[in-house]
């Protein structure tokens, strides 16, 4: 309400405003179904279990346990409980996704309320929802399917390497959802994207360009990207 009344106040006409709403956690590839997880590792259950009891159909892991039950050194241990999320916690964080979109299509009503035709919803949470769902499949886990085709399987999914952010494509998908929503509220005719002519990632096929005397990855840098994925 704020932002409409100042730009309303300042351009001396209602403004346009588009307002996005937040996904649910199940429809990033950073969190994994426990039989997506199971089926990740053969078939089977982590032998060693789970800490604190945490072994419910309902559950999520977070992607990087499947680095942590590579280690051969955890061999023998359970699955630390900073890798899941029972479904308890999933209802939980599910409830406040829930309530914060809810205070979202609120605003956008009284924002209408007062300007009629001016406040819209871009509905990322059905977005993510309705995608296919080898489209928020990390493509590591699609690989399978792709016979080791790292570009097939990369170009497949929609989200970059860290499981929860867009890739180019996945980009593209949201600016065309945006732009059908600005048509839709301005009469506008902005033409969409071809998803087609982007790239997962444009640099991939491409080599290295190195200097003569410095190294591609300082050490600094490649603890920092050690630790992205721990």
């Amino acid at each position: 309400m704020t932002l409409a009344g100042g730009l309303a106040q300042r351009n001396g006409v209602p403004s346009y405003i588009v307002v996005g709403n937040i996904g649910d956690i199940t429809d990033l590839p950073y969190f994994l179904t426990k039989a997506t997880f199971e089926a990740a590792l053969g078939g089977s259950p982590w032998p060693w279990g789970y800490a604190e009891g945490n072994d419910d159909d309902g559950m999520l892991m977070t992607f990087p346990a499947l680095r942590w039950v590579q280690d051969p050194s955890n061999q023998g241990a359970a699955l630390p409980s900073h890798y899941t999320l029972t479904s308890t916690e999933v209802t939980t964080v599910g409830g406040i996704v829930d309530a914060y979109n809810a205070v979202i299509n609120n605003t956008i009503n009284m924002v209408n309320a007062q300007y009629p035709g001016t406040c819209a919803l871009f509905d990322a949470n059905a977005l993510m929802a309705d995608l296919d769902a080898r489209h928020k499949t990390h493509f590591m886990l699609l690989l399978p399917q792709m016979e080791n085709d790292v570009g097939a399987a990369a170009a497949t999914t929609y989200f970059s390497l860290d499981g929860v952010h867009p890739n180019p494509k996945g980009y593209g998908l949201v600016a065309n959802a945006v732009l059908e929503v600005i048509n839709d509220l301005t009469d506008a005719d902005y033409p969409m994207v071809d998803l087609n002519t982007l790239s997962w990632d444009p640099a991939y096929g491409h080599p290295l360009q190195k200097e003569a005397n410095g190294p591609l990855l300082t050490p600094e840098a490649a603890i920092v990207l050690e630790n992205m994925f721990q």
